[in-house]
């Protein structure tokens, strides 16, 4: 009999390799199986259980997987493997084998064959075993980590619960969570509150392929309601799908929030701050997007000096162990201990490295007006104040910095106004005024076809530098299109661009516009085409009838030939800041542009500002590519739900959003999001 992995009971009765599993390999303790493995498990490891789950931890080969699962011939079902991490199979008890051994078959589909090594044709095997749903909150890893969420929501523990009820957190308020990860802490803030949760962190939300992160959230809550449900103050889990509608997730920097001055009620922050390269910067964001009254909540825990600053939970029990090792010597101790090692690095280096000191200096330097200051003194790991380790360390590190493990912050913002300027005050805007460097006005237009146009605003707005060496070609570039245009001109042989990321002027993008057009109103006449490239669809809105007018971030020589052919008001103007007076425009159209800039809120704001009131917009996205590499050029990849909630905080009303393909031929490149929104200044989402 061998064992196949270090930390499960899983195992085949002789060589791996006759069975579908390769050799286990180190330092990270996986084995590639075959397209077809199988291996066993003592049947009492199920049965004693009340709700048996068999949990597979894998990751993604050379490219995605989908795992299917039998046990003793049935089927468990299939699941897609997109990144490493647990994924779970329910075993319905009442089909198990009660002899002493349960077969359980996986089998790797959607297979690409490539290259000679059959280990291609599988993925990665991490562990394979049994837990129970209805184990408690110490039943395995995952609940034991919302565990250790939900406590903080335990009125005896911290001061969070009794914060919410004197604040009046409620249906009506915009709460914000700072570092919501995985999204476990949003959704118990949405169901403790019954207010609309926002969750922003590093994390790639646009990510999730087959499905929305919401809906992966949604399974992934459902395996605790059991528990949850009988969890006081959380009574809102009964109705978990409507509850995770209520919270919306973004990829966005705290250092950096994209929302505007005095937006949120209420704002989160758990185990978040120890991560976060810069804690003060990101603490005056918070500042900035809370509304005066609000309240701010801040606990985190693991600062780096403390004996469980490693982060490393679950791997270890060394104290203090990056402090005192090398990597490779963490690995391999946590190898040795029969533990997988493959997140040390990632772990580690989101570690800010900030002393307590730091901190505290954060927190005495805001404006906010700090109401409570725990700092939790003592040791999380058994055994620490003892240790060898220890004694060796208070002769390099201050003791105050080693025996301190967290902080719990609550802070209020003054009643005092915001620094908003009046005319943000007017406007129902959710996006902030960025401060980027003043656009050269010589290269706000090209030349032969501007107008004498100015910010209504009077704002000094660029995209930074390094944004505006993307899309804009060196002087050498311009000066050979300059000559191709020249050359076209005199009708002479020209080339055009290679660089066509902006120029729609393909086949299967003309009738693609072409089809929504035609599904659209037309009980309107002014129209602003945003990121109209070389102006082909405002040819097809002035051949219709109506006056229109084209702007795009940059344009090159030889696209004024078909501008100029066709006499096109075509602009060269900078869609974060456009130079036109408030509601301007009976619609506005929008296809594939916002995926190309850095901003797509601002965007979308400066868009809100210049429609009319009762006026469309008709905006275009390509769905989030796979494989979930970014396509050159496009800065934020938006799945339908992310898309339609950024309407809808700039205060459109969506009125139909879906992802359509163009023909049979179901490929990404003739497959977009579409949406058709109204802008009414009655309308508040």
């Amino acid at each position: 009999m061998v064992r196949l992995f270090p930390s499960s009971e899983i195992f085949v009765p002789n060589h791996p390799e006759e069975h579908g599993f390769y050799e286990l390999e180190l330092p990270d303790a996986f084995r590639w199986i075959k397209q077809e493995a199988k291996c066993w498990l003592p049947a009492e490891n199920i049965t004693r259980l009340s709700c048996p789950v068999l949990r597979i931890t894998a990751t993604v080969g050379r490219s995605e997987r989908f795992l299917s699962v039998y046990m003793d011939g049935d089927s468990l079902g299939t699941q897609r493997i997109d990144r490493y991490g647990a994924y779970y199979y329910p075993v319905p008890l009442e089909r198990v084998n009660k002899s002493e051994l349960v077969e359980t078959c996986l089998q790797v589909d959607c297979i690409e064959p490539s290259g000679s090594d059959p280990r291609t044709l599988g993925l990665p095997i991490y562990g394979i075993d049994a837990i129970d749903l209805d184990s408690g909150w110490d039943g395995f890893d995952e609940r034991r980590y919302l565990a250790d969420q939900v406590k903080v929501f335990r009125a005896s523990e911290f001061p969070l619960s009794s914060l919410l009820d004197n604040a009046e957190v409620g249906p009506n308020s915009l709460v914000l969570d700072v570092g919501a990860g995985m999204g476990w802490s949003t959704a118990l803030l949405a169901a403790r509150t019954g207010a609309t949760v926002f969750g922003v962190d590093f994390h790639r939300y646009d990510a999730c392929t087959g499905d929305s992160f919401r809906g992966e959230l949604l399974r992934r809550m459902k395996r605790h309601l059991p528990v949850l449900i009988r969890e006081p103050g959380f009574e809102r889990f009964q109705h978990l799908d409507q509850l995770i509608v209520d919270c919306a997730f973004f990829t966005m920097d705290a250092q950096q929030l994209l929302f505007r001055d005095g937006l949120f009620d209420f704002v989160f922050s758990l185990n978040a701050f120890e991560h976060i390269p810069n804690p003060g910067r990101a603490l005056q964001e918070i500042s900035r997007v809370l509304k005066p009254g609000g309240i701010v909540f801040l606990q985190f825990n693991g600062l780096y000096f403390s004996d469980g600053g490693h982060h490393l939970y679950g791997l270890t029990d060394i104290p203090w162990i990056h402090l005192l090792y090398e990597r490779a010597e963490i690995k391999k101790i946590i190898l040795d201990a029969g533990k997988i090692p493959n997140e040390v690095d990632n772990i580690l280096n989101t570690l800010n490295g900030n002393s307590v000191r730091q901190y505290l200096e954060i927190f005495d330097k805001t404006d906010l007006q700090v109401l409570e200051k725990q700092v939790h003194r003592g040791f999380s790991v058994v055994g620490s104040e003892q240790s060898e380790e220890f004694a060796k360390l208070k002769a390099r590190y201050p003791e105050e910095d080693l025996t301190t493990t967290g902080m719990t912050v609550v802070m209020r913002k003054g009643n005092r106004s915001t620094q908003m300027s009046s005319e943000l005050q007017e406007k129902p805007l959710l996006v902030r005024p960025f401060n980027f460097k003043v656009h050269d006005q010589d290269n706000l237009m090209t030349s032969g076809l501007s107008k004498n146009h100015q910010n209504p605003r009077g704002n000094k707005f660029i995209v930074p530098d390094w944004f505006k060496k993307y899309y804009h070609p060196d002087d050498a570039s311009m000066e050979y299109w300059q000559r191709q245009y020249e050359l076209a001109k005199q009708k002479k042989e020209h080339q055009l661009p290679d660089y066509r990321m902006r120029m729609p002027s393909d086949e299967l993008h003309q009738l693609m516009a072409k089809e929504f057009w035609q599904e659209l109103p037309k009980d309107f006449n002014k129209i602003l085409d945003v990121g109209c490239s070389d102006g082909y669809m405002v040819k097809i809105f002035k051949d219709s009838g109506k006056d229109v007018v084209g702007i795009n971030d940059f344009l090159y020589p030889t696209d004024r030939l078909f501008i100029e052919e066709y006499n096109l008001e075509v602009y060269e103007m900078d869609m974060h800041c456009m130079d036109f007076e408030d509601e301007s425009f009976d619609a506005v159209w929008c296809r594939h542009t916002l995926e190309h800039s850095f901003a797509p809120l601002q965007v979308l704001s400066e868009i809100y500002r210049v429609t009319k009131n009762n006026g469309y917009l008709f905006a275009v996205l390509p769905p989030p590519p796979e494989p979930q590499e970014p396509y050159e050029g496009h800065w934020h990849q938006i799945p339908q739900y992310q898309f339609k909630y950024l309407l809808e905080i700039c205060n459109f009303k969506v009125i139909d959003i879906r992802t359509a393909y163009f023909s049979y031929k179901r490929q990404n490149d003739n497959l977009e999001i579409r949406a058709i929104c109204q802008k009414n200044n009655d309308y508040r989402k």
